[in-house]
């Protein structure tokens, strides 16, 4: 499956998974309603840029005949153009949606995955869901999603393609075109802020709990979707922290364990299942005895875990060096987007 089609693909994250996904060797066909051609750089990655109305079921039509193995689907209105009529909503969250798996289906499309939110819950309780938490979307943009993803699974069901429902949460990273509208979301607002005011300025009282995720990282869960087969190589993530009640009942079932948790060692063999896989993203400097006066050690007992572990990244010299390479490809990408 290397010929994606996707829709979107000059928004936020639209505009990231292209240039991911083109730059690991698949052809992209990227589709929006904005020209991209300034962007030059970007534009050279791509297969084939079309730029065009979704809500056009004659430009839907033609972008079926082209035969695409997958099709990733991005357009959709921001929360507050939601809220607006629900004619003009439903056009652009909604009826794209099925008229894109209505065309698609009937030329055998592979695989389609749409990009949904995790608005769909509605209002969420302090604890850990996963997707069997029951849907009650408390706004347009919550429901349109949902009504998409119903959508999706309809197709899922009745033909041969192969329909996935991405819940989004927090993403984060510097976008692509300038021009995108990123700033507004949180991690994006503090550095900014950082850079251009000099401070940090929330805007609460330090009690909300969120979770993020990069948009690379967006990238690369996509890409492992578009690589696994239909009932084969599906997975259940599970996001905790330090203070989780009952932190093990969650780690002892992973068979992939990734651990930032900012606690010197606190990750020992009695967490973890045997064959466990362990991402140790901790580093801390502990005080000792020894010439230099202190060892470095990250958030898992390493020694702990040893022969029940089937295998962990070490510290130093693990995720480090592999931090390190995504500074400098992030710095190049800014320096490349402020030259132009």
């Amino acid at each position: 499956m290397n010929k994606v089609l996707i829709t979107g693909a000059c928004g936020y994250l639209g505009a990231r998974l292209c240039k991911y996904l083109a730059k690991d060797g698949y052809r992209v066909t990227a589709f929006d309603s904005y020209d991209p051609s300034a962007h030059s750089q970007w534009v050279s990655l791509m297969d084939e840029v079309v730029v065009g109305d979704i809500r056009d079921e004659s430009t839907i039509s033609d972008l079926a005949d082209r035969n695409f193995d997958v099709v990733v689907h991005l357009i959709s209105l921001d929360h507050h153009k939601s809220e607006s009529s629900p004619n003009i909503v439903s056009s652009i969250n909604v009826m794209p949606t099925w008229n894109l798996l209505n065309k698609f289906t009937q030329n055998g499309l592979g695989k389609f995955i749409y990009f949904s939110t995790i608005h769909v819950y509605g209002k969420l309780p302090r604890e850990t869901i996963n997707e069997d938490y029951p849907s009650n979307p408390i706004n347009a943009y919550g429901l349109t999603h949902l009504l998409s993803e119903n959508i999706c699974n309809y197709y899922n069901n009745k033909t041969n393609t192969e329909c996935i429902n991405v819940r989004l949460s927090n993403s984060y990273g510097s976008p692509v075109f300038k021009e995108n509208n990123c700033w507004w979301l949180v991690i994006n607002d503090l550095c900014k802020t950082a850079i251009e005011k000099n401070e940090i300025r929330l805007q609460s009282d330090g009690s909300p709990q969120r979770d993020f995720i990069h948009g690379d990282d967006v990238a690369v869960a996509i890409e492992v979707l578009i690589k696994s087969k239909n009932n084969n190589g599906n997975g259940t993530v599970t996001l905790c922290h330090s203070g989780t009640s009952d932190l093990k009942t969650y780690t002892r079932q992973a068979d992939i364990l990734i651990v930032a948790l900012g606690v010197p060692k606190m990750i020992t063999r009695s967490f973890i299942k045997k064959g466990a896989v362990i991402v140790d993203v901790g580093i801390h400097r502990l005080p000792n005895n020894s010439e230099k006066g202190y060892e470095i050690v990250g958030d898992v007992d390493q020694q702990s875990v040893e022969g029940k572990a089937s295998a962990i990244t070490p510290v130093p010299g693990g995720v480090g060096p592999m931090t390190i390479a995504m500074l400098v490809e992030n710095t190049v990408e800014a320096a490349e987007i402020q030259s132009h």
